[in-house]
């Protein structure tokens, strides 16, 4: 799912994610770090000064990792709303089913707003252009019909819903729900014009 750096950097953040959902934040030690990562302590304390400078080094990763999934998926093939569609699927849903997944789901989401917010609030932002300008596009292409929205509104009230629909359901299945949902409500085709 996750394709990172083959340096000690690298193999670090991967197994990173794997302690992390393991065992949460808290009790997560550097130890746990450096053992999954096949490092000594001293080697681990070389490339980041601790495990809240890895959890940040991974949140970003995450972050560049989403961005160029959303922007692969919008310019591949298919209808617009299917594109939009998998792009949310992979680029924000998969992140939330490893969450899903983990027994310290809402601990590590607690533990990225307290550690992480100014992270969260550019993958916000950055999500908020990658999916505005998508829809402003598909809009000017005629693959689905204007929004009675100003342009620049769009990708931020597209993020915001997202962002509600975590918060409310906390469960990547029960989001994609809503969020197909709402995508047919903004992404419907255009009338035919006679």
């Amino acid at each position: 799912m996750f394709h990172f750096t083959s340096d000690k950097r690298g193999e670090i953040l991967a197994a990173s994610i794997t302690v992390f959902a393991t065992y949460g934040f808290r009790k997560t030690s550097m130890d746990d770090l450096a053992k999954a990562a096949g490092v000594s302590r001293p080697a681990l304390y070389q490339v980041f000064k601790n495990k809240t400078d890895i959890f940040r080094a991974l949140s970003f990763f995450m972050l560049e990792r989403a961005e160029e999934v959303a922007k692969t998926e919008l310019d591949g093939d298919g209808a617009f709303p299917d594109r939009l569609i998998r792009s949310v699927d992979r680029s924000i849903l998969d992140v939330m089913r490893l969450l899903d997944d983990s027994p310290h789901g809402a601990d590590l989401i607690g533990v990225n707003d307290q550690i992480a917010s100014d992270i969260d609030r550019e993958w916000h932002r950055r999500m908020s252009v990658i999916f505005g300008g998508a829809i402003e596009a598909a809009i000017v292409a005629g693959e689905i019909a204007p929004l009675p929205i100003e342009d620049g509104q769009i990708g931020r009230l597209f993020s915001q819903f997202m962002e509600g629909t975590r918060r409310e359901h906390a469960n990547a299945e029960k989001m994609r729900e809503d969020i197909v949902s709402f995508i047919a409500l903004i992404a419907s085709k255009p009338a035919s014009t006679p």
